[in-house]
């Protein structure tokens, strides 16, 4: 049997590294500004709960503004705000691991509804 050394699983924690780096999406030429006012997020849940804390930033008049921030994510988080304009939301997270999010959905709803959320 051949004896496994550290150097065998370089390669993959190179890749974990990489995974956990925070990168800048490209700039999306063209894109139309959008009306929005709550986001879901999801965690994958099968490998724990890793998120201890979160924030949502929107691209506005050319700077990025927090419009909402929170705690702990688990399953599903929907965290509602006041309406914005924007082209991009960028969400930062504070992990105890690499963050696993497996959905992010932004929406535009109706004030009345915000409240049974």
């Amino acid at each position: 049997m051949k004896k496994q050394t550290a150097w065998t699983f370089l390669p993959f924690l190179a890749f974990l590294a990489a995974a956990c780096r925070p990168v800048e999406p490209p700039s999306p030429f063209g894109a139309v500004p959008t009306e929005c006012n709550a986001v879901l997020i999801q965690e994958y849940i099968p490998l724990g709960q890793r998120v201890k804390a979160f924030s949502v930033e929107a691209f506005i008049d050319n700077r990025w503004i927090e419009i909402a921030a929170g705690t702990t994510i688990g399953n599903r988080r929907i965290v509602r705000f006041d309406t914005v304009i924007t082209s991009q939301l960028r969400f930062n997270f504070d992990a105890k691991a690499c963050p696993l999010i497996s959905n992010i959905e932004v929406y535009r709803t109706q004030k009345k509804y915000l409240s049974f959320i």
